[in-house]
């Protein structure tokens, strides 16, 4: 698949390449294809992590929760925390959502899993603030892991809510140590 692909863009960009600088359009003809892998790859992602979403159930010991709810798109989501002193030991989450919103909390969960409460806070921040399109995403972004499969909500407006419910939901529970609701019309 990749391979017949790769065929296709290659004529095209030899016709191009007529008219113009041929190491200029080659360059573009590689990126081009790089960008296709990893939207791909970061579609895959996110799909995967719908279909085997990790921590998903509810954390009967939880000592802080909070749901999220969107209803543009019916996601309801609930984030269940368990906290041994400012440490995230426990993290988990249960609910009905659009793939997007399921991914993001099985991505968020993996990420904030025994770590500490201001980097958990701190991540989520940065997570909504890249989301949103308030930070200009950097050169590397490698430090994301598998959350940077996220930031191709980045094109589709109306699905940015959906990647930032979990987040929120995080924030409010970590800010109030209790069930808080979002988006709640």
């Amino acid at each position: 698949m990749l391979h017949a692909r790769f065929i296709r863009k290659f004529a095209i960009v030899r016709i191009a390449a007529k008219n113009k600088n041929v190491l200029e359009t080659w360059r573009q003809f590689l990126h081009s294809c790089a960008m296709n892998d990893m939207e791909e790859l970061y579609q895959s992602i996110i799909l995967e992590h719908n279909r085997n979403p990790q921590n998903f159930g509810k954390l009967s010991d939880a000592t802080c929760s909070a749901k999220g709810y969107n209803a543009n798109c019916g996601d309801d989501i609930r984030l269940f925390l368990k906290l041994d002193g400012s440490v995230l030991s426990d993290v988990r989450f249960s609910g009905e959502g659009c793939a997007i919103s399921r991914a993001s909390a099985s991505l968020l969960t993996m990420a904030v899993k025994n770590i500490s409460k201001d980097r958990a806070v701190a991540m989520a921040e940065e997570m909504l603030s890249l989301l949103t399109g308030k930070s200009q995403l950097m050169n590397d972004l490698s430090h994301l892991g598998s959350r940077v499969a996220l930031l191709g909500v980045r094109k589709f407006p109306m699905r940015i809510k959906c990647a930032t419910l979990p987040w929120h939901a995080l924030i409010d529970a970590l800010g109030e140590g209790n069930v808080a609701i979002r988006g709640k019309a």
